[in-house]
């Protein structure tokens, strides 16, 4: 809560933590807690036709594209969901709350989607992407926690 200057080497006798939270977000549509960006630019180069609640991945040019886990190229790269429409604002990592996030049921693991642009609890199949972003905290809620991971696998 202070401020402190230095001119030379800072040394400590007990650990430093920082501590991140990432509250549940209230049920309102849509919700959001945790790490968002805000760059480049929608689909095709158009902000204007970016939608909320979508899951993106961001392409080479700059733009953030659907995911479509029928393509290594929409799925293995950065992703993010958008938390408003027509903006560039992605929520890289943290709590999402949207009424569009049906049939999902509490814990379950969720997927990039076979289906431009959705999560799904069902992992893909043979030919499509396997990549694991995120787990349903509350089902009857619509909570998601949005943890994309790092790692992807092409089903053979």
């Amino acid at each position: 809560a202070t401020h402190i200057t230095a001119s030379g080497d800072i040394s400590a006798s007990n650990v430093i933590f920082q501590e991140r939270l990432f509250p549940v977000p209230v049920s309102v549509d849509p919700a959001y807690s945790g790490d968002v960006v805000q760059f480049g630019n929608g689909p095709s180069g158009d902000i204007n036709n970016i939608d909320k609640g979508f899951l993106y991945y961001y392409n080479s040019a700059g733009c953030w594209e659907l995911t479509d886990a029928d393509s290594e190229v929409s799925s293995s790269g950065m992703l993010g969901i958008a938390v408003e429409s027509n903006n560039n604002k992605f929520l890289i990592k943290g709590h999402f709350y949207y009424n569009s996030f049906t049939g999902l049921d509490t814990g379950d693991v969720l997927y990039i989607s076979t289906t431009a642009g959705y999560v799904s609890d069902d992992a893909p199949g043979s030919g499509d992407i396997a990549r694991v972003v995120g787990y349903c905290v509350n089902g009857a809620n619509r909570h998601i926690f949005f943890d994309p991971d790092k790692t992807w696998v092409k089903v053979s």
